[in-house]
């Protein structure tokens, strides 16, 4: 038994429980994630507990063995243990509560005789992740106000709470979840366990394309303008919250498209919703103004958000921000759609845009997030330029 700890196997374990070992950090983090996204469509929630062991090895030291044995001895037969990192042990509780993995914690420190797992600083990972804003509201004009949820000290949870290569500072982040008094352990999303860093390659596109269609675009900009103001009363530009990495709020830029009073009127108009989900869109929508119908047909409405992507809001390439009331009604796999950057142009523009039902819309996005690449960012900004001139889908 303890043969086998000395170092991270390749093989699973056993169905003995007395055989039982501890997975090598590929199959570990790859049965998080299948974890994840079983508990996404069943609902359970999900736990995992980390702390820095150290890596067993010749002359490891000899309680290291005993504090890994009694994991493995304490453990359910549904959970699993294995390596998230050399010498950062993880244990998977499928269906349990932070409440659950506290309990685990505790009871491992109170028999633990090495120091090991009584001392050790343990952190642990919930999902799933509660974001979703408590209200909002917006009269389209960037008078807006928005609830905090848990994101009302501006700075996204994705910075707050990253995971440290040693599971180290003293205090949990601010706006992460806090541990009780009694369980030394941090309370974090299993998100930024699983969080996968962006390409240095994405921001670099962002910044030097946002910046260069900014300046050769300004005339189209300055023209859409004058028709948009002449065309009918109101702003020549309407901004509203949307909701970016992770819910978190932004300041999103379109030209104007709509009269003054939409807002007010959608409520009337619900009935005639020809997409699924908590999206609305209606074929000759009379809440349209004519300018900004040829402005929705060639998406010209959608060019002052290059600033939301030169800003940092947002990517070239990547899912449509949704407004914060619509992620409201999102399933818990559906929120997948939001850890990654929101886009000016995604796969779903290039797809069909409105006449891709809700569910295909998001499964793209999150197929897109799993798989990005500077070639398919590339690909799908070349095909967004002839899906834009055909009006294909523009609602």
């Amino acid at each position: 038994m303890l043969r086998r700890l000395a170092s991270p196997p390749t093989h699973r374990r056993s169905v003995e429980p007395a055989e039982r070992e501890l997975l090598d950090q590929e199959s570990f983090l790859g049965l998080v994630r299948k974890e994840r996204m079983r508990a996404d469509r069943t609902g359970d929630e999900l736990s995992l507990a980390a702390i820095r062991l150290g890596t067993p090895g010749r002359g490891a030291d000899p309680g290291l063995y005993h504090a890994l044995t009694t994991i493995l001895g304490r453990i359910r037969c549904l959970d699993e243990a294995g390596w998230l990192r050399p010498g950062t042990l993880g244990i998977l509780l499928p269906a349990t509560s932070v409440a659950g993995a506290r309990k685990l914690v505790g009871d491992l420190g109170r028999n633990d005789i090495t120091g090991h797992l009584r001392y050790g600083r343990w952190v642990l990972y919930s999902d799933p992740e509660d974001w979703v804003e408590d209200e909002d509201t917006d009269d389209g004009a960037g008078n807006g106000h928005h609830g905090n949820g848990h994101h009302g000290n501006g700075r996204s949870r994705i910075e707050e709470a990253r995971i440290e290569e040693d599971l180290g500072s003293a205090r949990p982040p601010s706006g992460t979840l806090s541990a009780s008094r009694e369980t030394p352990a941090d309370v974090r999303s299993l998100v930024d366990l699983l969080e996968v860093p962006l390409p240095w390659w994405k921001r670099a596109i962002d910044v030097v394309g946002s910046a260069v269609g900014l300046v050769l675009l300004s005339p189209v900009f300055l023209l859409t303008a004058l028709a948009v103001k002449l065309g009918s009363p109101g702003p020549v530009f309407y901004t509203s919250r949307r909701a970016g990495v992770r819910g978190q709020p932004f300041r999103f830029f379109k030209f104007r498209t709509m009269y003054l009073d939409a807002e007010q009127r959608k409520a009337d108009l619900l009935a005639h919703n020809e997409v699924s989900g908590p999206v609305f869109k209606m074929t000759n929508d009379p809440r349209i103004t004519p300018v900004g119908r040829v402005l929705r047909k060639t998406s010209i409405d959608e060019l002052p958000q290059l600033w939301n992507v030169l800003r940092g809001d947002m990517s070239l390439v990547g899912p449509r921000p949704p407004l914060p009331e619509e992620t409201r009604f999102y399933a818990p796999w559906q929120r997948r759609r939001l850890e990654g950057k929101g886009g000016l142009t995604c796969i779903w523009q290039v797809s069909g845009r409105s006449n891709v039902q809700f569910e295909d819309w998001v499964r793209m996005d999150i197929h897109y997030l799993e798989r990005r690449s500077l070639w398919r960012d590339l690909l799908i900004l070349v095909q967004t330029f002839p899906a834009v001139f055909s009006c294909r889908g523009a609602k």
